[in-house]
């Protein structure tokens, strides 16, 4: 299983702004969605990759719109309400990822990789 976050948006030091959000590019090449921060792309051989598209119930800011263009079918489509409730779906890391430690990237959790 490969999983391709589409990033986070940056918030700038000591204010309430995030600078502008650029998607991962492996992400933007993989996924020709409109941005959509904390988004996942969860590939798995024989089956069709699943993209997990965050849009968020926001009261201040209008959340992406889910795609509808012609592309999507070849992807299973589930929307989620944030980052945090698409990492929740993926299954708990089995094997050490490639030039890590022990850890996760913190996008991703930061849960160690290792079991006690």
């Amino acid at each position: 299983m490969l999983v391709v976050h589409a990033g986070e948006p940056r918030m700038l030091f000591q204010d309430d702004q995030a600078s502008p959000f650029r998607t991962n590019p492996w992400f933007a090449w993989l996924v020709p969605a409109p941005p959509a921060p904390g988004s996942l792309l969860r590939i798995r051989r024989g089956e069709k990759p699943e993209l997990m598209f965050v849009a968020p119930d926001d009261y201040w800011h209008s959340p992406p719109a889910l795609p509808t263009e012609p592309w999507i079918s070849g992807f299973n489509l589930r929307a989620t309400p944030s980052s945090r409730a698409a990492l929740a779906q993926l299954p708990a890391p089995t094997a050490k990822p490639h030039g890590s430690a022990n850890r996760l990237h913190p996008a991703l959790g930061g849960r160690s990789i290792h079991r006690k």
